[in-house]
């Protein structure tokens, strides 16, 4: 089956809340009392296709490219991707745990 792919930051990213965790998506959608719907959701219903977002917020491009490259195997030739990029001042670092961070520098 055809399936829509997206990548990109944090406005690509799911508000799916994390089991088990005190994450701020958990108090949001506890607040509003649902899971609200980003962009990937909306299309994928609309054209009755399932889903993978592999978007993640606080991401830049490079790490965004990496998603796609790292997803190349599983994207099947009918599949429909959607990249979302992100500013191109936002950078990677390698963080004390040793993997990347996106850094967004403010003005």
């Amino acid at each position: 089956m055809t399936r829509i792919w997206t990548f990109g930051d944090s406005y690509t990213a799911s508000y799916a809340p994390y089991p088990n965790s005190n994450d701020w998506r958990n108090k949001y959608c506890d607040w509003k009392g649902y899971v609200p719907k980003v962009y990937g959701d909306i299309i994928s219903e609309t054209l009755g296709m399932p889903l993978k977002n592999l978007g993640r917020g606080g991401t830049d491009n490079r790490c965004i490219l990496d998603s796609i490259i790292d997803s190349l195997n599983f994207i099947k030739e009918d599949d429909i991707i959607i990249v979302g990029w992100t500013s191109h001042i936002r950078f990677r670092m390698v963080n004390k745990h040793n993997n990347f961070q996106g850094v967004l520098p403010s003005t």
